[in-house]
C-alpha cells in the first residue's frame, strides 16, 4: 500500500496546493502520520501529480459513450464500469469516486463535466428538478 493510500485509508483527504500539501481533517492526523507526511512530502506531491494526469482520449471516449443517443443537453448517472473508467483516465480521484454519486453533464454549448455529489447529500429528485429547470 502506498503512503497516499495509507493516508486515505485513515480517513484523510490529501491534495496538493502548489508545493504545499493540504491534509484534512486535522483531527485524524496522528503524530506518526504527520511525521510520514513531512518525511515523504516530495513523494506524495509526485504521486498526486501523477494521479492528476488526465488521459484526454480516454475521457473523450467515455463522454461519447455517456452521451450517445442523448439530446444536446444531458445529465447521466455513471454506472460502476463507467466510474472505473473515469478513475482510470484520471478524471475522478478514487477517494471521490468511493464517496460520491457521479453525474456527467453536457450543456447545450457542448461543454462537458463530471459532477461529484457526496452520497450523504445526494437527492436525485432535487438534482433532476434543478436540471429540468435549467438550474
Amino acid at each position: 500500500m502506498s503512503l497516499l493510500d495509507t493516508l486515505r485509508s485513515a480517513g484523510l483527504t490529501v491534495r496538493a496546493d502548489g508545493e504545499r500539501l493540504a491534509v484534512s481533517p486535522r483531527e485524524l492526523l496522528t503524530d506518526e502520520l504527520r511525521r510520514l507526511v513531512r518525511e515523504h512530502k516530495r513523494e506524495i506531491l509526485e504521486a498526486l501529480a501523477a494521479q492528476a494526469q488526465v488521459d484526454d482520449d480516454a475521457l473523450a471516449r467515455l463522454y461519447a459513450e455517456l452521451f450517445e443517443g442523448h439530446e444536446a443537453r444531458a445529465l447521466v448517472t455513471l454506472e460502476v464500469g463507467q466510474v472505473r473508467r473515469a478513475m482510470a483516465c484520471g478524471a475522478v480521484p478514487a477517494d471521490t469516486a468511493r464517496s460520491a454519486v457521479l453525474l456527467a453533464y453536457r450543456a447545450i454549448g457542448g461543454e462537458r463535466c463530471i459532477v461529484a455529489i457526496p452520497r450523504a447529500r445526494y437527492d436525485g429528485i432535487a438534482v433532476l428538478g434543478a436540471f429540468a429547470t435549467g438550474g
